[in-house]
């Protein structure tokens, strides 16, 4: 049981969260797609998500271990975060 006056505090940082992939990304998603028959990916958005990822990890700015985030809701304060190593998915 949540006690009463409890704060809770849900979402994502600024800063960390997905976007859409570009014009770019979403062209070779589409080009992988078609070159491979379709068998690199169930369709021509999970090809393009293949292709966002993979230059993201390249680009090195998903979250990694020592990484410090600050959260802030006006009037109530601030939430310090240091990100550490954990199980990797098993979906990478």
């Amino acid at each position: 049981m949540i006690p009463q006056g409890t704060i809770l505090q849900t979402g994502t940082p600024e800063g960390v969260v997905y976007r859409a992939p570009d014009t770019r990304q979403r062209f070779l998603g589409f080009m992988e797609w078609a070159g491979s028959f379709g068998t690199n990916a169930d369709t021509i958005v999970d090809s393009a998500l293949q292709v966002y990822v993979r230059d993201a990890k390249k680009a090195d700015v998903y979250l990694k271990p020592g990484d410090k985030i600050v959260t802030r809701a006006e009037g109530l304060g601030q939430i310090f975060t240091t990100i550490t190593a954990g199980p990797r998915a098993e979906t990478e």
